[in-house]
């Protein structure tokens, strides 16, 4: 699909294909909801030509008696040099001090600006690629200590085992827990570091038999051997939403059942 360029004026479409689009979307700050609000086809804008498409957009919201509190960007340049024309500064230094809202010419009231905390992540991983090394107020942080994690991944065969994931490298964070006096009453705080894993159990069939379990999971590479097995395995919930048995379309496994027995 070609689009050209596009900015709502009511003009025709430029003669310029479009290489990005801007978005406006509303936001609910005590309800969760979320709905885009407009678009535009660009080549490319200025911080110029995007100040007066987010001043249009807040008029013709106060028309409609919608109030905006605040505006979430990345951290483009473009956005930056757009905030900076409203009359905010993102960049702290010795001459300027920061500040994070403008006030908005139709409505008279301040709104605030701030970047959007997953973007700015992914522009901080990037710089990260790009540098090798960051520095940062603790300390560097080194991009090598990402690749060896990663080659660590490929050699441990840390990979997941069903879903629609299924065989991609999974990457186990440690979460630091810090356990406070505050919350738990106890004489001193203490940190520890946990990995976001749950705690699983393997038994054999015959040992679990007369157990009831919340959840259940049957390993299916090979078929029952013996009497009514896979009966015993699959019934040791009550309902088969909480069954789990990680195996191809194409296996198929036996139900051992002695007539004699019956």
């Amino acid at each position: 699909m070609t689009c050209f360029e596009d900015l709502g004026d009511g003009d025709e479409e430029g003669e310029e294909e479009a290489k990005e689009a801007l978005v406006f979307m509303l936001v609910g700050v005590r309800e969760h909801w979320k709905a885009p609000i407009g678009y535009f086809l660009t080549k490319g804008l200025t911080a110029g030509e995007q100040k007066q498409l987010l001043l249009l957009a807040l008029f013709l919201l106060a028309e409609r008696g919608i109030t905006v509190l605040s505006v979430v960007m990345d951290g483009h340049g473009t956005n930056v040099g757009m905030f900076g024309l409203l009359g905010g500064s993102l960049r702290e230094d010795e001459l300027m001090e920061m500040k994070t809202s403008f006030r908005d010419p139709t409505t008279g009231k301040e709104v605030f600006m701030m970047f959007d905390a997953c973007h700015m992540l992914k522009l901080i991983r990037n710089m990260l690629h790009s540098n090798g090394v960051v520095q940062f107020p603790d300390g560097p942080v080194c991009w090598k200590y990402v690749d060896m994690l990663h080659k660590y991944q490929q050699d441990a065969e840390l990979r997941i085992a069903s879903g629609i994931a299924s065989g991609e490298l999974l990457f186990q964070p440690r979460l630091p827990l810090l356990v406070s006096t505050i919350d738990s009453g106890i004489a001193r705080p203490f940190r520890c570091l946990q990995f976001p894993v749950n705690m699983s159990f393997a038994t054999t069939i015959n040992r679990y038999q007369g157990q009831t379990e919340h959840r259940v999971g049957r390993y299916s590479a090979t078929p029952s051997f013996t009497h009514s097995q896979l009966c015993v395995a699959l019934s040791r919930v009550g309902s088969f939403d909480a069954v789990e048995v990680p195996a191809s379309h194409y296996i198929r496994t036996r139900n051992a059942a002695y007539r004699e027995r019956l």
